[in-house]
């Protein structure tokens, strides 16, 4: 536990889970927090992946106000690029869903992979939950990549994955081609970059050949140990760093209400490996957060 005390709202405290990621910020309100407090936070999601602020009753422009400190915000939407706040919720009003995601299970993933520069950030926070399920779990790419043998990551460090648009896809793309090894912009630390199971390929093999491998990457890249399961709580916020995770959600009973919202971060440039890539050291939470 580290802590940092500031006269303005009291100590902040950032607690990591004792997984391969994640951290609890304990700061007061959001929309109270001052610049110096923010750099805190900043370098605690550099540092941790995923940040959890419990009990925050946060307004639309509060949310916004917090994902914009962050960096510029990124719409979801096909249509409007304006749209900066979404709802994630299966509730519907006389007939009509008020959100997207329903209530199934939503896979493995990183958000909107099939754009040129997928957001760097994705922020939720909850205002409805439901009694049980819906949880959020999220998976290390670094400590995924730190753990495969040297010989597999000279071959994976030349290697691109196309990200097709699926026809029942929410969300609108540009098909694009990304690293399978990506150096992120501000670690400098290389991180599995999978995006989705669904609709990829790898460019420079045969379909077969991508097949096996990509079936190999995923059964490694979401193996337990590299995984931090989020139980979500009313007033939670939860921002996460896009370029270096999957995440997924549990299905819920369809009856009961969950109403998040949700919001994304700009990328300032869209994945890259390195020229040096081999020569980088890991991540922090990599493999020494599970204990290797």
């Amino acid at each position: 536990m580290t802590q940092f005390s500031h006269e303005s709202i009291g100590p902040i405290e950032i607690i990591p889970a004792a997984t391969a990621l994640g951290a609890e910020v304990r700061c007061g309100r959001l929309q109270s927090i001052d610049d110096t407090i923010f750099d805190e936070i900043r370098q605690a999601w550099l540092d941790n992946l995923v940040l959890l602020f419990r009990d925050q009753a946060l307004s639309d422009t509060h949310f916004l106000e917090f994902g914009r400190r962050f960096g510029s915000l990124k719409s979801a939407a096909a249509t409007d690029s304006s749209r900066q706040l979404h709802v994630v919720s299966n509730v519907s009003v006389d007939g009509l869903p008020i959100g997207i995601q329903g209530h199934g299970e939503i896979v493995w993933h990183s958000d909107m992979v099939s754009f040129f520069k997928p957001p760097a950030a994705s922020l939720l926070h909850a205002i409805e939950i439901p009694p049980s399920g819906g949880d959020t779990s999220f998976s290390n790419m670094y400590v995924a990549y730190d753990t495969l043998p040297r010989p597999l990551k000279r071959k994976l460090a030349g290697l691109t994955l196309k990200h097709e648009v699926s026809l029942n896809s929410a969300e609108s793309g540009t098909g694009a081609s990304h690293p399978l090894v990506c150096t992120h912009l501000e670690t400098g630390c290389n991180a599995l970059f999978l995006g989705s199971r669904f609709n990829t390929c790898i460019n420079e093999l045969p379909r077969h050949e991508s097949d096996i491998l990509l079936e190999f990457l995923w059964l490694h890249a979401t193996q337990p140990e590299f995984v931090w399961r989020h139980r979500w709580r009313v007033g939670d916020l939860v921002v996460w760093d896009n370029r270096c995770l999957l995440h997924r959600r549990e299905s819920f009973a369809a009856n009961e209400r969950r109403i998040l919202l949700r919001t994304q971060v700009e990328a300032g440039a869209p994945p890259r490996i390195a020229a040096d890539a081999l020569e980088r050291p890991g991540h922090q939470r990599g493999l020494a957060s599970i204990g290797r």
